[in-house]
């Protein structure tokens, strides 16, 4: 939905919200579900004018014509997984697993370019739904969710973060090791 007013899209896929008051935006949408169906379907973008509105708020404004806005979904999502490992090479489980995008741009609030997750007893983690891109990945043992999109918090763990790049669709695997070596 374009506002807290959601939206169903007609049998041609095309959509109409109406009285939408000028201001910034994001965008959010959802694809239905089906029972007993996997149901992986995450937006993959929506664009207007040319530009991908999907990760940064876009204007409304009087006169303006939105009606080219187009969102694309897709099923293919990134897959990253791992198993944190101490010095010993046992598995960590006491550990958050962090990945953020190398572009700051996208350190922001709501951002699907950063993701966390928390090794299980095992010590294994998986983070799916990144979109395609190169990222920092970091063992953590502690993680404050309410500065997870924080700019400066963020720029603390890039030195002893692990760089990734992922395709489109991509599962990926990845062994991360904690501690002293």
């Amino acid at each position: 939905s374009i506002n807290s007013t959601p939206t169903t899209a007609k049998p041609d896929g095309t959509f109409t919200i109406d009285d939408v008051t000028p201001g910034a935006y994001r965008m959010s949408a959802t694809a239905p579900t089906t029972p007993g169906a996997a149901n992986n379907w995450v937006m993959k973008s929506a664009t207007l004018d040319g530009k991908n509105v999907l990760d940064f708020p876009f204007d409304v404004q009087p006169g303006r014509d939105v009606s080219g806005l187009a969102i694309t979904f897709t099923d293919r999502q990134t897959e990253f997984t791992g198993t944190l490992i101490d010095a010993a090479g046992q598995p960590t489980p006491q550990f958050y697993v962090l990945a953020f995008s190398t572009d700051k741009s996208y350190w922001t609030q709501g951002s699907r370019w950063v993701k966390p997750s928390r090794a299980g007893l095992d010590g294994k983690f998986k983070i799916t739904g990144l979109p395609p891109g190169e990222y920092f990945v970091c063992a953590l043992t502690e993680l404050d969710n309410s500065q997870m999109t924080d700019p400066g918090y963020l720029e603390q763990f890039v030195s002893a973060s692990t760089k990734i790049t992922l395709a489109d669709g991509e599962k990926r695997a990845l062994d991360l090791r904690v501690g002293g070596f």
